[in-house]
């Protein structure tokens, strides 16, 4: 078992860095009710990992899969006939688990028209014990209509407080797996690039992971290597393609 999955949430309780939403989650499941939920924030956050970590929460075999109530449509598949499909299952009770059923929808924002006119009406209809979660890095992206028919969740990525939490799990990890503690962590781990303030748990969980192969611990100045990251790459084509656009009107 590699790092990241060892290490993955399994309850809400898990989670870390994210107080607030935790709290409002686990009041959802005190009480639950069939709804949908947005959950909103920078990548490597925690966003799909609190999502199963609910639907185990809520009953679901999460390691059933489908068989058990945890569904979900992967980025870049996320077109009319997969939410067609989606809605059909889950009219269906799970042959596992309490009968409730979660559906993760990644990187919603990736959604073609068609489906999110699909979603718009589904949403409205939703079975019983049914949640629908919908991930994305750029809630902006959505529309106002989809998000209206939601509750939104902003994870935190930025905060002093979030990166607190990170330094301290990360520094549990290299103890547990080294034997060793580590007295202060790279004020920049998990961090992708200097002009980006968020920063990543599953970045950070991959920076350590070969010094904790190799079983020594992670020095505090330590180098750590700066990555571009999606949204980052996202934005400068964005940039670049809008000063194309004004150049070509006052070219004309």
């Amino acid at each position: 078992m590699n790092i990241l999955e060892k290490y993955t949430p399994r309850v809400l309780s898990d989670v870390i860095g994210q107080p607030k939403v935790i709290a409002s989650l686990s009041a959802f499941v005190r009480n639950p009710t069939s709804c949908a939920f947005v959950f909103s924030g920078s990548t490597g956050v925690g966003k799909s990992c609190t999502a199963i970590a609910l639907a185990r929460e809520l009953g679901c075999a999460v390691d059933e899969a489908e068989l058990g109530g945890l569904l979900e449509i992967p980025s870049g598949k996320q077109d009319g006939k997969a939410v067609e499909e989606m809605l059909r299952q889950l009219r269906l009770r799970p042959l596992f688990g309490s009968g409730w059923k979660v559906a993760i929808i990644n990187e919603a924002d990736f959604m073609t028209s068609t489906a999110e006119g699909i979603w718009l009406d589904g949403l409205e209809h939703l079975p019983p014990k049914t949640l629908i979660v919908f991930t994305t890095n750029h809630i902006h992206s959505l529309s106002r209509r989809l998000i209206g028919r939601c509750e939104t969740y902003a994870f935190d990525s930025d905060s002093e407080q979030f990166q607190a939490a990170l330094h301290s799990f990360i520094a549990k990890i290299v103890r547990r797996e080294t034997g060793r503690p580590v007295r202060r962590l790279p004020d920049q781990l998990g961090r992708y690039e200097l002009a980006d303030p968020s920063f990543s748990i599953r970045l950070a969980l991959q920076q350590i992971v070969p010094m904790l192969r190799d079983g020594t611990v992670v020095p505090k100045q330590i180098a750590v290597p700066f990555i571009r990251s999606t949204e980052s790459i996202r934005a400068e084509a964005a940039t670049n393609a809008a000063r194309k656009a004004w150049a070509t009107r006052r070219a004309n």
